[in-house]
């Protein structure tokens, strides 16, 4: 299966998923009484949003933690900068 998708949290799960639910729905749109079709093409709906916000909101995270490690990386460089200005200073004295 080819990802066809430019969105780099959407992996292979989320495209099983996707094909999963377009044959439910080609079922669903063949046969537009069937209940159990209606019932499973629901359930199969609310599975693939969930699964795609679960991957979207990972991938988030993903990005606010390596934006917070590199903050915390710079705080840390500039406390040791401030620190060595500040022993260079007194050592001067």
């Amino acid at each position: 299966m080819k990802l066809v998708s430019n969105k780099n949290w959407f992996d292979k799960e989320c495209c099983f998923e996707k094909h999963e639910l377009r044959e439910i729905s080609n079922q669903k749109h063949r046969d537009p009484l069937n209940a159990n079709l209606r019932e499973q093409y629901h359930d199969t709906l609310k599975a693939y949003k969930k699964l795609l916000n679960k991957q979207n909101n990972k991938k988030k995270m993903a990005e606010v933690n390596k934006t917070i490690s590199s903050v915390v990386h710079i705080g840390t460089a500039i406390i040791i900068e401030e620190t060595i200005n500040i022993v260079n200073k007194l050592s001067l004295k």
